[in-house]
């Protein structure tokens, strides 16, 4: 990243400069968004030196107008945080269905391919279709289609 500024009069003094020459809407979100990063990263710079610097920018404005575009900022990056983290459950709900729908799908292939196996060597063997179909729990429905799969 960078080096960490110092919380100090210099600094302070620094970002009221470079504040007052930007229109008022981009000082704002300079000022917001520097005192949320150093809000979340564990730097020197405090909110209270943020607050002095709004205080000094725009002294007419009262607390509750200073406090708005850190409100909208945070209320922005909650939003866009609840965005990702949806996604990231949905993706991994998504996986986990996925695999369990595979598993589901898996089981079945295994079953019908081991059905169209026994049939076939049940019925090469001469066992009547009415016992195939008793032993494998197929209706007569179901072994002529299994008998169809098996001719291609």
């Amino acid at each position: 990243m960078g080096e960490a500024w110092e919380a100090n009069d210099d600094t302070v003094a620094f970002l009221l400069e470079k504040a007052r020459l930007l229109p008022r809407a981009e000082a704002e979100y300079l000022l917001t968004t520097l005192r949320d990063y150093y809000d979340n990263a564990d730097n020197s710079i405090e909110r209270r030196d943020f607050d002095r610097v709004e205080r000094e920018r725009w002294p007419e404005l009262e607390e509750e107008e200073r406090l708005m575009p850190t409100i909208d900022f945070g209320i922005e990056r909650a939003t866009r945080l609840g965005i990702e983290q949806g996604i990231e459950q949905g993706i991994e709900q998504g996986i986990e269905q996925g695999i369990e729908q595979g598993i589901e799908q898996g089981i079945e292939q295994g079953i019908g391919q081991k059905q169209m196996e026994a049939a076939q060597l049940m019925l090469s063997d001469g066992v009547p279709e009415s016992q195939v179909c008793k032993f494998l729990q197929l209706t007569k429905e179901e072994l002529t289609a299994l008998k169809r799969k098996l001719k291609n």
